[in-house]
């Protein structure tokens, strides 16, 4: 998005476009951000929990993606709040995360924050 962003500002600065055009290319790329979809992503990361694990995977698409199934396939029902239900997501996910705990907290505290989990 940043690219994106730059792209619009160097066009105001060269005059190829005006302020009334910058504005409404600044809102446009505004709408894809708070809707989650940009255009530097992948197609298979169709929903914000998908481009969420993207984000904060180092933008490995076939890691958020194994995550994203995984955590469908072994998640209990109102996990949100219980220790015991999120430990099984958490067990599940620490050999796809290289049995880093650490690693596997802080991509359960993102999935955690997902609405579609």
């Amino acid at each position: 998005m940043s690219a994106l962003l730059q792209e619009i500002l160097a066009d105001l600065k060269a005059k190829r476009i005006d302020y009334e055009n910058f504005l409404k290319k600044v809102g446009l790329l505004v709408a894809q951000v708070q809707k989650g979809f940009g255009g530097d992503v992948p197609e298979k990361l169709n929903t914000l929990g998908k481009r969420a694990l993207f984000n904060n995977l180092s933008e490995n698409e076939e890691l958020a993606l194994k995550i994203h199934e995984l955590v469908n396939l072994v998640k209990p029902d109102a996990f949100r709040g219980n220790q015991m239900k999120e430990n099984v997501i958490k067990f599940a996910l620490l050999p796809l995360l290289g049995n880093n705990s650490a690693e596997v907290e802080r991509i359960f505290l993102i999935i955690k924050a997902q609405a579609e989990y």
